[in-house]
């Protein structure tokens, strides 16, 4: 018996591609600043990015002069400071929406000597009032940083606890260095459309405020700083601060979201300082209240041009804030002019050299607690520019220092000292003016001739004949065939 099979054609559809099972999240879309194929927007800046933030100024508009009265009783109510460091504050605050106009933006440096005395409130103050401010805490990544501007646009970053942020990242303080200059860029890494990584210019030039218990460790990044030494309040005040604080100023819950009532003083101050863009652009510098400086002077000029435009008060006060912060900060002076300081008052009297042994025996004690050895000290020295000498003596060679290298030093890297002591006048040392009697201060100095520079002596040995070395005999070249 045959079986017939029976063959069923079955209409086989396509298989359906398999799609990947929902985790219930949304995929994160890939910021656009990190594709380099498609087209980016450019930023506004200067004064277009001025005037897109407030928008088109209103014509017959009246100025709101009383508005940095307004911030300062608001800070004043928030936060325990000094006249000078509140004026610094507010007027800092207020550059944060026309900082564009300027060739430098200062940052703000708030430090405490220990913890609870406010620092962290006054960020808070500064992120509420601040253009577009937003508050980071903990340590930070160069990469961070300079993605900020590209994410959010126009800000002012407030770093607080940097106290565990690692200060051998020299990438990291090199970038907050390059930051004090408006509109300064960096090129880094950023993942093009093709997913390969290509460079990419970042803005790094923004207002920023820097908080943390102690100095900053950096020279160079606190010489780009106005800095804010936080002091422990009065008990009476201390009451009337808590409870004004129990008013937040930003929404903690909500990513950190402006309240209602902090966006009425933004709103103000944009509204206050947009319109007059032009005048800020071209506004003439003013010389510095006192001799600092030249950077120190160059980088309150903003400060100084937003008192300037609300007058009454603020041009005095800012110039007494300028004083007074700028003093404080000579205060924290590097350990070579303590140094020089010293080592002048120490200068035996009628001296014009002095050995190194004998300076270095005369200045040990007294010198703020600080152990030192004789290398140490020429190295101190040779910063501020006296450096040693040979000396030959008996056939002995040693190592001196010239008296007036100090006053010339003296001269230059403490002038105010020089100009109290008279030592830029009369040559001589402050130890020496200080002690002199009235009699002999009255009367007029005779004029002494300076110190000859010192020139070693060189021996010259005549030569007894020319000498005879022996000739290395040449070997000959070897002769090659004619090209045919």
């Amino acid at each position: 018996m045959s079986i017939r099979k029976r063959t069923v054609r079955v209409n086989r559809q396509p298989k359906e591609e398999k799609r990947p099972i929902s985790t219930g999240r949304r995929p994160r879309p890939r910021p656009e600043s990190q594709i380099v194929g498609k087209p980016q927007k450019v930023a506004p800046r200067g004064v277009a990015a001025v005037a897109a933030v407030a928008g088109p100024a209103h014509a017959g508009r009246k100025s709101d002069l009383g508005l940095l009265d307004d911030i300062d009783k608001f800070v004043h109510s928030r936060i325990d400071l000094s006249p000078a460091q509140r004026t610094a504050v507010c007027l800092w605050v207020a550059h944060t929406y026309i900082y564009e106009v300027f060739k430098l933006t200062p940052k703000l440096f708030i430090t405490a000597i220990k913890h609870g005395l406010g620092k962290s409130e006054l960020m808070e103050v500064i992120e509420a009032l601040s253009c577009n401010g937003i508050k980071r805490q903990g340590s930070t990544t160069e990469s961070a940083i300079s993605r900020l501007h590209d994410t959010h646009g126009r800000l002012t970053l407030c770093l607080d606890q940097l106290d565990g942020m690692s200060w051998e990242n020299r990438k990291l303080i090199n970038l907050l260095c390059d930051g004090f200059e408006v509109g300064a860029m960096k090129e880094m890494s950023a993942v093009g459309g093709d997913g390969n990584y290509t460079p990419k210019a970042f803005v790094i030039g923004f207002p920023q405020a820097l908080g943390m218990i102690g100095d900053l460790p950096d020279q160079a990044l606190a010489s780009r700083c106005i800095t804010i030494q936080m002091q422990p309040a009065e008990p009476e005040r201390q009451k009337a601060l808590f409870e004004a604080q129990r008013t937040p100023l930003v929404d903690r819950l909500n990513k950190r979201a402006l309240l209602p009532a902090t966006q009425v003083w933004r709103k103000r101050l944009a509204d206050e300082l947009t319109p007059h863009q032009a005048k800020f652009a071209s506004w003439q510098p003013w010389d510095a209240p006192c001799r600092c400086e030249p950077r120190m002077a160059a980088m309150w000029q903003p400060l100084f041009a937003i008192a300037d435009h609300f007058g009454g008060e603020w041009p005095e006060r800012a110039k007494s804030a300028f004083v007074e912060l700028a003093d404080a900060t000579d205060a924290k002076e590097r350990i070579e002019l303590r140094f020089l300081r010293h080592a002048v008052s120490r200068l035996p009297a009628g001296a014009d050299v002095v050995s190194a042994e004998e300076l270095f025996r005369l200045t040990v004690p007294g010198f703020d607690g600080v152990q030192f050895t004789k290398d140490q000290q020429g190295k101190w020295l040779g910063k501020v520019g006296v450096r040693s000498r040979d000396k030959r003596e008996g056939g002995t060679p040693h190592k001196v220092y010239c008296v007036a290298d100090f006053h010339a030093a003296v001269r230059r890297w403490l002038p105010a000292e020089a100009a109290r002591s008279g030592d830029s006048a009369r040559g001589t040392s402050p130890a020496a003016a200080t002690a002199a009697t009235p009699a002999t201060a009255s009367a007029v100095p005779t004029p002494r001739r300076p110190a000859a520079p010192f020139r070693p002596t060189v021996v010259v040995v005549p030569a007894t004949g020319p000498m005879d070395l022996p000739q290395v005999p040449r070997a000959p070249l070897p002769s090659w065939p004619p090209m045919p």
